[in-house]
């Protein structure tokens, strides 16, 4: 989830300097292949995974019902 943690630390940061006290330096960010949205990434899985050759036709089907399972509990309320 270095998507979500990382841009929002970095905003703490960047909060703290301009509020003034001990300067934190900072010149950018990164995240490796992070997850910004499971809604919207997670159903374009399948089909990356099928075109890059990771796996076969029948195991991008897998692959991408287990995703729209996956999406669809991004709409339930946990508690």
């Amino acid at each position: 989830y270095g998507g979500r943690y990382v841009p929002w630390m970095a905003q703490v940061v960047l909060d703290h300097n301009r509020a003034g006290g001990q300067h934190v330096n900072i010149r950018g960010i990164a995240a490796g292949d992070p997850v910004m949205d499971n809604k919207y990434q997670f159903p374009t899985y399948a089909s990356t995974l099928y075109a890059m050759g990771l796996v076969m036709e029948e195991e991008r089907d897998e692959v991408e019902a287990l995703m729209a399972n996956a999406t669809a509990w991004n709409d339930k309320d946990c508690l």
